[in-house]
């Protein structure tokens, strides 16, 4: 089956705010540390994101997001769909292992814009955290992703990952997990990753 011009979209997957662990298929090499984000109060609107795909897997950041939601006490939400932007600044190559045979990283900041909106989400819990004497929320993250493919490819067998690092840091934190592209195209009941001859033309 054909998709055409149909892009795939990895559904945000919520984690919880101080519960950014490693799992047990990552493999970062010994000399690569995990780090526990705070998304309150750590200046996570100058992260930098690097997306781990095989060479044929082309991450598209225009349909890229990184997500973050409010979840107040008093039962309302805010949330803040970022864009990604191609880094200009961020250099995080030291960080990163070297990337398996046949892969490669693509390294991505946010916005301006998106990077204000998430400061304002932050303050905006904070704020209410002071009023309410206690915490007044939970910020919870995610990310969808959009891809295309430039040669063929088996989903079963295919395999991304991201990672954020925050400014200052030596330290990577996974929101992506070596997960499976079957896992894109289950949510959407298509069969292929669309061509990027098709998507970005």
């Amino acid at each position: 089956m054909r998709v055409g011009k149909l892009p795939i979209r990895l559904g945000m997957a919520t984690l919880a705010i101080v519960s950014l662990a490693a799992c047990s298929t990552l493999d970062l090499g010994t000399a690569v540390r995990l780090q526990q984000v705070d998304f309150v109060n750590d200046d996570i609107a100058s992260m930098a994101i690097a997306i781990d795909v095989p060479v044929v897997l082309v991450p598209l950041p225009d349909r890229s997001h990184f997500v973050l939601t409010a979840h107040y006490n008093d039962g309302t939400e805010g949330k803040v769909v970022a864009n990604l932007a191609r880094a200009i600044t961020a250099d995080i190559n030291e960080q990163l292992p070297p990337p398996a045979r046949d892969r490669g990283y693509y390294i991505f900041e946010l916005t301006s814009a998106s990077q204000t909106e998430i400061r304002a989400l932050q303050d905006d819990i904070r704020a209410k955290s002071s009023a309410n004497g206690g915490p007044g929320g939970r910020l919870a993250s995610g990310f969808e992703a959009e891809f295309c493919r430039t040669g063929n490819l088996d989903p079963r067998q295919t395999t991304f990952s991201v990672y954020i690092t925050l400014p200052g840091s030596t330290d990577l934190s996974p929101i992506v997990s070596n997960e499976t592209l079957t896992t894109l195209l289950a949510q959407t009941g298509e069969q292929d990753v669309p061509s990027c001859a098709d998507v970005l033309n």
